[in-house]
């Protein structure tokens, strides 16, 4: 895995590609505000406290809702990368359906169980879970609806980061300079760095792909 070329070229393509990457970020971020404004408005009517065990349902809820909108955003994204063209309203919507509804949701909240549980165990096996699943939103982006039903998508997360896992780690270190530089610009410079970042990750995924199909 050549990490210095993804990075090359996930910035030169990232920083010429600004807007068609943040602006469905942008889109799902006031979404999502928007729905936690009206219920934590609710709440307050009602009298919920913040703090309520029924507040933290809500919470989890509408992270639910919107967990298949963040998937057919990276779906977008990965679509962009491509350099294909894509309707962004049907793209974020396309997995509301039921073919894929449940089983991202599905998938997500076991994977997220699976990793939660090894970290109370000790931090290093949930280090290594978090590893082993880290392609899983970006299959479930990919994935055909019979692709969903016919495939394990942990295990094929798994299957991806067998060998690589370190390196990814690796390769999740290295932006850590430009978090820090997008701290002291007060994350002015995230207008550049982020769309870098998320082109890395998807070419990253990607040339994953290509070498486990060699």
């Amino acid at each position: 895995m050549d990490r210095k070329e993804i990075k090359e070229r996930a910035k030169e393509f990232g920083f010429n590609n600004k807007w068609l990457i943040w602006k469905p970020i942008l889109i799902v971020g006031l979404i999502s505000a928007v729905i936690n404004l009206v219920v934590g408005f609710l709440s307050g009517i009602f009298g919920i406290p913040d703090d309520s065990a029924l507040n933290s349902l809500l919470t989890l809820l509408i992270e639910l809702a919107l967990l298949p909108m963040s998937v057919g955003l990276v779906s977008y994204l990965i679509q962009v990368v491509k350099g294909k063209k894509v309707d962004l309203k049907e793209t974020l919507l396309s997995k509301y359906q039921k073919e894929y509804l449940w089983k991202i949701i599905s998938t997500t909240i076991l994977a997220n169980l699976i990793i939660m549980a090894m970290s109370l165990l000790l931090v290093i096996p949930g280090i290594i879970y978090a590893l082993k699943y880290a392609m899983i939103t970006f299959l479930l982006a990919e994935a055909t609806s019979k692709e969903l039903e016919s495939e394990n998508i942990r295990q094929k997360s798994s299957e991806l980061m067998d060998g690589y896992k370190w390196d990814y780690f690796v390769f999740q270190l290295s932006f850590f300079g430009w978090g820090l530089l997008c701290a002291l610009t007060l994350g002015i410079l995230y207008i550049w760095v982020l769309p870098y970042m998320q082109t890395a990750e998807i070419m990253y995924f990607e040339e994953l792909k290509k070498i486990k199909s060699k």
